[in-house]
């Protein structure tokens, strides 16, 4: 990588620009993402993993703790419902995420590879979409990269 460094420079460059295109003039904050900043909230303000419901919160089963706890941790840094702050987070994740890829490809392939891994990861609007919705994915896909990452170190 270093060898390539301005490479990965002006395609992470262009990969930003991308994810912030899409967060900025597209930010996606639908229902299912007031329903994990619901839960993250009354975590946060009260200690109780649930959700509002007609003013009492109740104890939720419904959804896995790791977004909601993701959430939380943004909020108590950011402030409460600060969507925009969620979202460029997982910019910052999703660009991980196409290095990860990029490492895998080196590992498993060649050092090629892994600059066409990198590049199609960067400019791929699908995943830089992923990025700017209030949703699991980004973190799913960078977690599931790191998976890789740590397979084939083993």
């Amino acid at each position: 990588m270093r060898r390539n460094a301005r490479f990965f420079l002006l395609v992470g460059l262009a990969g930003l620009g991308l994810r912030l295109f899409f967060v900025l003039c597209f930010p996606g904050v639908v229902d299912d993402s007031r329903f994990y900043a619901d839960i993250a909230k009354n975590w946060l303000q009260h200690g109780i993993y649930g959700v509002t419901d007609s003013g009492k919160i109740v104890p939720t089963l419904s959804r896995l703790p790791g977004y909601p706890a993701f959430l939380a941790a943004i909020f108590a840094i950011f402030g409460i419902n600060n969507f925009r702050a969620v979202l460029l987070v997982q910019v910052l994740f999703d660009l991980g995420t196409c290095f990860l890829i990029a490492d895998v490809a080196r590992r498993l392939l060649s050092a090629r590879a892994a600059k066409a891994a990198f590049l199609l990861a960067a400019i791929c609007p699908f995943l830089a979409n992923y990025a700017a919705a209030a949703l699991t994915e980004t973190l799913e896909i960078f977690f599931t990269a790191l998976r890789w990452i740590l397979l084939c170190v083993a």
